[in-house]
């Protein structure tokens, strides 16, 4: 089942700070080089034809490449364990042919490898053909959600059989285990818990009736499949939820899915509408479910997976070091960097592109996008972002200094071109530099390192507090002008009262406020400097003309930016207009359209950017290659200004 054909790890050639992450674990039959693993990410592709979906392929592949012990692919993607709806047989067998490719590619690079099994119950994507909404009891997951049928006994069982068979094929397909997802509000999940099963029948009520229909699953797996093939068991350790499975009854199931056979526990948390939520954003501390795999952990005699916002291999090595876990599991923070392991290993922590959890590219993404990253915009295109060396080598002119410069700038240089980046302020950052400063989000200020400790290494010629002018556009002979001037913030004509400040120059500390505090705007900008000004005390209102706040924003994020204004007690005023301000009293016009007032210290604008794109006519009209990259061609968010630095710097 397991094949080792490389063994490129030893332990003499791995520092003393990681050998704890980076020992090995046996797990029954199986052998695992490292305990560092990937953890299964269900929002990672469509569910378009299996692993005939090359992009797929070439992902997961290259996060075996990158050094992972362990892989736990998600559901998506993989059609044969998708359970909500049939699979016919012709197929399964079609994506297990595919499979074994996979399996063994992954396998040549002596990574062990096992996939989900998964439905998604009252919680189902409405993307999956066939799918029906289905429960424990018809309780939908909240009051907007479809009502789920509930299931009936005669279901129940051909439910757990299908699962048998999906795992009898996952092992026909060459994987070392199979893992069944009892997480995150799911079919399994669902019926665990009290506050989505009344059942009175035999799948109800009791504890160990509500795991019964989880536990079967597991038995008949294990009775299925051959003694070497292994079952992990994803679980949560609470729902943060309430009237939702807490630590206390996940200590208890914890030993009820070992009984039933077991032989790996993986610790999850959170479901649709918790808080925290399942994909912990920026505002978790790093590891924020370790202390529940801790806890389950001291009362079982299974390896224990632990998850949550780990992005960093010497915090896996600490979890591991202090026995809090046998493995720690990397989604996100793989997706940012698949080499994440090797650098590690070679103690190359600055060349790591490390997750900042904005989940702007992976689960809050842009759908005209599919999935991508914010910090790596080759994640999901691995084959087609490959760096291709240039045929002949440029002289190549960036202006602009924020991340869609920078990350042109280094890809040019490493493509083998000749690389002068230019900034009309002493730092680099551009408007990236503010994203660092709202609270829970100092850790964006590690793609700005990321960014200008490559930027060194690559041999970029920086030209700092330097303004770009027509002047210095002819001074030089130049192949090729990059345009990231990115954009300026917009002033409303409200008139020239003093009480007016730019949201910009709150958070760099420019300008201070009063007491009471009008905010004008509610997306992102606006709703930070909220919880910004909120946290110091300030009286804060936002006004937002449209009739939803946040409306750039991804839905953790924005789940999250709701939770700390509602906590911090700052007012809301959507579809609500500010006509003028003057001397400190703000006329507004209300989502009734009768006029009021309010009296304020100061007033916040947050309403947007312009592009900042003058030089480019005359640059253009000068010269035939010029590109226009990130928020001068459009204001919008550092995904896609990333984005298109990573996408120039290829076509350069």
């Amino acid at each position: 089942m397991i094949y080792f054909k490389k063994e490129k790890y030893v332990d003499n050639s791995i520092s003393y700070e990681l050998q704890h992450l980076f020992s090995q674990v046996k797990i029954g039959h199986m052998k695992v080089k490292n305990r560092l693993a990937m953890a299964p990410m269900g929002a990672i592709y469509p569910n378009v034809d299996g692993f005939l979906y090359p992009e797929l392929r070439d992902f997961i592949i290259t996060r075996a490449k990158g050094g992972v012990g362990l892989i736990v692919l998600a559901d998506a993607g993989l059609g044969f364990t998708i359970l909500d709806a049939e699979v016919s047989p012709g197929k399964l067998q079609k994506l297990v042919n595919a499979a074994r490719e996979v399996v063994a590619a992954v396998h040549e690079e002596s990574v062990c490898v096992g996939v989900q099994l998964h439905h998604s119950g009252r919680q189902v994507d409405f993307m999956i053909p066939g799918a029906e909404i289905v429960g424990p009891s018809p309780i939908p997951w909240s009051p907007r959600a479809p009502i789920p049928r509930e299931l009936t006994e005669e279901e129940i069982e051909n439910l757990i059989e299908r699962y048998v068979r999906a795992a009898f094929y996952v092992q026909e397909a060459g994987f070392d285990f199979v893992e069944v997802k009892a997480c995150h509000g799911y079919l399994l999940g669902s019926f665990l818990s009290l506050r989505s099963n009344k059942r009175k029948d035999k799948y109800g009520g009791s504890l160990q009736n509500r795991a019964r229909i989880t536990t079967e699953i597991i038995k008949r797996i294990k009775k299925k499949v051959s003694d070497n093939f292994l079952v992990s068991c994803r679980f949560n350790g609470s729902d943060h939820i309430k009237g939702g499975t807490g630590l206390e009854e996940s200590l208890e199931l914890s030993n009820v899915f070992i009984k039933a056979g077991a032989d790996i526990l993986s610790v999850s948390a959170g479901v649709y509408g918790s808080y925290p939520v399942i994909i912990p954003p920026y505002d978790a501390p790093p590891g924020c479910y370790i202390p529940l795999a801790e806890d389950i952990k001291k009362h079982v005699n299974v390896p224990v997976i632990a998850v949550g916002r780990i992005n960093d291999p010497k915090l896996g090595n600490e979890i591991i070091k202090a026995g809090k876990a046998d493995i720690v599991a990397m989604g996100r923070a793989l997706i940012a960097d698949p080499e994440l392991p090797n650098k590690a290993i070679e103690g190359r922590f600055q060349d790591i592109r490390k997750c900042i959890a904005c989940n702007q590219g992976c689960f809050d993404k842009p759908d005209r996008l599919g999935t991508t990253c914010l910090v790596n915009p080759a994640a999901a295109r691995e084959k087609s972002m490959q760096l291709v060396p240039a045929l002949v080598s440029k002289r190549v002119m960036v202006v602009g200094g924020g991340p869609a410069g920078m990350e042109a700038a280094n890809v040019a240089a490493l493509r083998g071109h000749n690389v002068h980046l230019y900034e009309k302020d002493k730092e680099l950052g551009g408007q990236w530099k503010l994203a660092s400063i709202p609270p829970d989000k100092e850790s964006f200020s590690d793609l700005t390192n990321y960014l200008l400790t490559q930027l060194k290494k690559n041999g970029v010629h920086l030209h700092l507090e330097t303004v770009v002018n027509n002047e210095m556009l002819k001074s030089e002979a130049w192949d090729v002008i990059v345009l990231a001037t990115g954009a300026i913030p917009i002033k409303p004509d409200l008139g020239e009262a003093e009480e007016m400040i730019m949201a910009e120059d709150v958070l760099i500390g420019k300008t201070n406020t009063g007491e009471r505090v009008l905010i004008v705007g509610g997306n992102a900008i606006g709703l930070e400097v909220a919880v910004y000004l909120a946290m110091r005390g300030k009286k804060v209102e936002v006004m937002e003309m449209m009739d939803h706040i946040g409306r750039d924003l991804g839905a953790t994020v924005r789940s999250h930016l709701r939770h700390r204004l509602a906590e911090l007690k700052v007012k809301i005023s959507s579809s609500t207009k500010v006509e003028r301000i003057s001397k400190g009293i703000v006329s507004v016009i209300e989502k009734d359209n009768s006029e009021s007032q309010r009296n304020v210290d100061s007033v916040v604008i947050a309403i947007g950017s312009r592009s900042n794109n003058l030089l480019a006519e005359s640059v253009k009209s000068k010269m035939k290659e010029v590109y226009l990259i990130g928020d001068a061609v459009k204001p919008r968010n550092a995904l896609f200004a990333i984005r298109e630095g990573a996408e120039i710097g290829r076509k350069i």
